[in-house]
């Protein structure tokens, strides 16, 4: 190029960033810079543009991925089975320095800069959740993880449910999680869910769709896992149930349920419970409407702290979580018929 003359010298000077009288010293060019000094910081000067056009190309690939990722077109870990993919999977979260440990923490750190727009090396509340759908098409391929749509009513109800996700995974309460944040709760929710027998995920009907139990033993198990620890993935699925149920009966979408929205509430949360006969029908244990309603306000009381005349979620997730604690402790037993999904009203 420099052989065209000044032309080709001025346009390499502006591709590399360095002044017109260095581009025409060039060593190509025949010429020979004044001093080594110059030499020196003219080979400086390229270093510099090599390091500047690398980083472009970097953030172009980056971008691309994060496109392929909204396309839904991401390049996921290959294998040609569920069964290929769940030993991987065991293999990468039993041994820390061994291959697959290494290629899950590759293809992590992948969906991590694919969803960090700002390249800042953190991502904020709305970039987690493209990360989460990202982290999740590879047990997605296999029938591991539902789609979003399975699991949440309505784009609100997933984001609200990411944002609480985000804010327990955010340890240092910054609005932002690090790679490392991110990579220590991805392998330690992978690391439960393999350890205990990855199964493929069942579609549900209904409210019901995210307890994945087969029977009344598989859900006390269930029960016990989410209420001993508020960092188990188990936690995690009971708090979205939870939050749906709560939404379901928000009609107001206000974010807060009085205590004529309460009532409903606790038949909807009672569905579960009721599906392994772990709870009787409202018909059973009431004779009157009037007695139920009685029944109900006096606990929608006790669980309305302040006194305001409404409950947030955030109140009746405490209740709910304590309440079914305490069931599982003291040892829950399926005394009651299960309900069917008509007497659910699923």
């Amino acid at each position: 190029i420099l052989a065209q003359g000044n032309f080709g010298r001025r346009a390499v000077s502006q591709l590399l960033g360095v002044p017109f009288s260095r581009a025409m010293s060039c060593p190509f060019s025949g010429a020979r810079p004044p001093a080594a000094e110059s030499d020196e910081k003219f080979a400086e000067d390229i270093n510099v543009t090599k390091s500047r056009m690398n980083l472009q190309i970097e953030v172009a690939r980056l971008q691309a991925q994060l496109q392929q990722a909204r396309e839904g077109s991401l390049p996921m870990l290959d294998f040609g089975s569920p069964n290929d993919f769940t030993k991987f999977l065991m293999g990468a979260v039993t041994n820390p320095g061994g291959p697959e440990h290494a290629q899950l923490y590759r293809h992590l750190l992948s969906c991590f800069t694919g969803a960090d727009k700002t390249f800042s090396g953190f991502v904020g509340v709305e970039e987690f959740d493209e990360l989460i759908d990202m982290a999740a098409e590879a047990p997605r391929k296999f029938g591991f993880a539902p789609q979003a749509s399975e699991m949440f009513m309505s784009d609100e109800e997933r984001k609200k449910a990411r944002a609480e996700l985000f804010i327990t995974i955010d340890q240092t309460r910054r609005g932002k999680v690090s790679f490392e944040e991110f990579l220590l709760w991805a392998v330690e929710h992978i690391k439960s869910k393999v350890l205990k027998g990855a199964t493929p995920w069942k579609a549900g009907i209904g409210r019901l769709s995210l307890i994945q139990t087969n029977s009344a033993e598989d859900f006390v198990q269930f029960l016990k896992e989410a209420t001993s620890s508020e960092s188990s993935p188990a936690y995690t699925d009971l708090y979205f149930h939870l939050l749906r149920t709560f939404t379901d009966a928000d009609t107001t979408r206000s974010g807060v349920i009085d205590a004529a929205g309460f009532d409903g509430l606790i038949d909807i949360a009672a569905e579960a419970p009721r599906k392994y006969g772990f709870a009787p029908s409202a018909a059973s244990m009431f004779k009157t409407d009037v007695e139920r309603k009685a029944s109900r306000a006096a606990l929608f009381s006790a669980i309305d702290d302040n006194n305001s005349g409404t409950i947030s979620f955030n109140e009746f997730l405490k209740w709910a979580v304590t309440h079914i604690r305490g069931k599982v402790s003291s040892g829950a037993r399926a005394e009651y018929p299960p309900a069917t999904s008509a007497e659910n009203n699923l």
